[in-house]
């Protein structure tokens, strides 16, 4: 299988750090990852979206599009809807508490500390070293567009 649409950012994307993508979609701010990968996790990633007003967007997410609540860290300016059946969920940041959020892709990998060792030598520009979250390891980084990705582990 090869690609199923355009790319609009360079071939040199297929020489980025995703090589294991099988398919894949990009256009401005919006990706769609058809899962065929190598050494990338095979559960869905969370995707991450700035809010202005927390409480506004939970209503919009929860009771306009009926997605159920996953987990409500509002107290940390965090709230995640549960997309699918999958793992994967939309995680609103609050603005306030996380005045440099973007619009970021974050997906599983086995071990968030060794993928960032092997990555090192890939020339991405990751945003910082790994980090502590609740249920594990992340670290953030950028692909040749500016666009955020990250990488999780739930070893927690």
């Amino acid at each position: 299988s090869g690609s199923t649409g355009s790319c609009s950012c360079n071939e040199q994307f297929d020489q980025f750090v995703l090589n294991g993508l099988a398919e894949a979609t990009f256009s401005h701010r919006n990706i769609l990852i058809n899962f065929e990968y190598s050494w990338l996790s095979r559960t869905a990633p969370n995707f991450f979206f700035p809010a202005d007003d927390l409480a506004t967007s939970c209503r919009f997410y929860q009771d306009v599009l009926d997605l159920p609540v996953k987990f409500d860290f509002s107290e940390n300016g965090m709230v995640a809807f549960r997309v699918g059946n999958e793992e994967a969920a939309i995680i609103l940041k609050e603005r306030k508490k996380f005045p440099d959020m973007a619009p970021t892709l974050w997906i599983e990998v086995e071990d968030v500390r060794a993928k960032y060792a092997v990555l090192q030598g890939r020339n991405i520009r990751f945003l910082s070293e790994p980090f502590r979250i609740r249920t594990g390891w992340a670290v953030e980084f950028v692909d040749p567009s500016s666009n955020r990705l990250g990488l999780v582990d739930y070893q927690e």
